[in-house]
């Protein structure tokens, strides 16, 4: 690694306080070595669930699991490790959660449709923009008039004055 400037510390050292070295050096079993070896070759296939990869376990010829297949509370021991989630999910990008910009780019793609089935006459196109459209806009005038309501009645305000406890029985 090279030399920060100026200071004479390594950009390995600088970076070394802000890594768990625990993440990066897990060392798996031999049963969650075969595990995730069965899980993906499930997702491979389409089967993204973890019920369809306990049951994949138990089919498995691997000699890890011996006749006794992973059960969900085994994965959940498991997984109450974080270096243990990075380690097996590093192999999964399917199951990645849906980046921002992902997002971004298939709503884009969403609003192509919708524009270019309007275009072509569709009907349900222009339902469908005028309910993102107009829908969003009521929503957020409702909830200004709510928080303007909140705001009128809550406690501090001269609103609240309006009603008087109940006295206990």
């Amino acid at each position: 690694m090279g030399r920060n400037s100026g200071n004479g510390k390594s950009a390995a050292n600088e970076l070394t306080p802000w890594i768990d070295p625990e993440l990066l050096e897990y060392k798996p079993t031999d049963r969650q070595r075969a595990f995730r070896r069965v899980a993906r070759n499930c997702v491979l296939n389409g089967n993204y669930l973890k019920r369809h990869w306990y049951a994949a376990s138990t089919r498995s010829e691997s000699d890890a699991f011996k006749g006794h297949p992973v059960a969900p509370s085994e994965f959940r021991r498991w997984a109450a490790k974080k270096a243990f989630l990075v380690w097996f999910y590093e192999d999964f990008p399917e199951v990645e959660p849906l980046s921002e910009q992902e997002l971004q780019m298939i709503e884009h793609k969403w609003w192509q449709g919708v524009l270019d089935a309007m275009d072509a006459g569709e009907e349900w196109a222009y339902r469908a923009f005028a309910k993102v459209r107009y829908e969003a806009r009521r929503v957020d005038q409702q909830k200004a008039e709510t928080k303007e309501l909140q705001d009128y009645i809550g406690n501090g305000s001269e609103g609240a004055a309006w009603h008087m406890n109940a006295p206990e029985a």
